[in-house]
């Protein structure tokens, strides 16, 4: 059994396209979104995807952090840097996505974005929208949203969502590049969740019924370090 959360999926496809077209002013002020979901998704990835998703990233400018994380990249011409990922189909897909095609899958993942695993043979169904995700296909993986969690298209969907799923919203494809989506729903162990906040770089503030983990806050810290190794490294050039 696999987990992508599908909400996660979405906002790295509007952070992705915001990437391409965001200047000055509003490009700043949007890196705390783009913050907020790697440190969401590396708390909840396994060793191996954070380790993929971290050797990506140190290859792309310094100076481009965080955005580096959430742009495609082109084989030729116009797209910025290719960056350790080999190049499916046209574009190189975002490093964030390594994260979220290797989320963990634990007692806590919403059942709404579980999935068979690809290897089994009740995976082999679902093998289109693995690849999809693989080749960063929007227009291919935004027919498999439905409000219930993750269906194959032309299949009668199963209400196996949660009803605080249900409640919380969904992803609703739109025409175009573009994605809307309604407020990612809290899960125990992620980071919005924790309402986890830097205060003055270096303390943290936790509020909420969920209290992180040793282990959750390590993980979080460790992509707080990776930034700060960027912007040293950026700021001595």
């Amino acid at each position: 059994m696999a987990s992508i959360d599908r909400h996660r999926v979405a906002r790295l496809m509007e952070l992705s396209a915001a990437e391409r077209t965001l200047k000055g002013p509003e490009r700043l002020l949007r890196e705390e979104d783009v913050a907020q979901l790697l440190r969401a998704a590396y708390d909840e990835a396994s060793e191996p995807a954070r380790a993929g998703f971290m050797a990506r990233v140190k290859l792309a400018p310094a100076a481009d952090w965080p955005w580096s994380a959430v742009r495609t990249t082109t084989p030729r011409g116009g797209g910025g840097v290719v960056v350790g990922l080999p190049t499916f189909g046209t574009i190189t897909p975002p490093a964030a996505l390594t994260l979220l095609l290797g989320q963990a899958l634990s007692p806590d993942a919403d059942p709404a974005n579980r999935l068979p695993d690809r290897n089994s043979s009740e995976g082999a169904a679902w093998e289109p929208l693995y690849r999809a995700l693989e080749l960063w296909d929007i227009a291919t993986i935004k027919k498999w949203w439905h409000p219930v969690g993750w269906v194959i298209p032309g299949a009668q969907p199963t209400a196996h969502a949660t009803s605080s799923t249900q409640a919380s919203g969904d992803v609703t494809p739109t025409n175009g590049g573009g994605v809307s989506t309604q407020p990612e729903p809290p899960s125990p162990s992620s980071w919005t969740t924790g309402r986890v906040a830097l205060v003055a770089g270096t303390t943290l503030v936790i509020t909420g019924s969920a209290v992180y983990s040793a282990v959750s806050l390590s993980r979080a810290r460790e992509l707080d370090r990776l930034s700060e190794r960027l912007r040293a490294q950026e700021a001595a050039r």
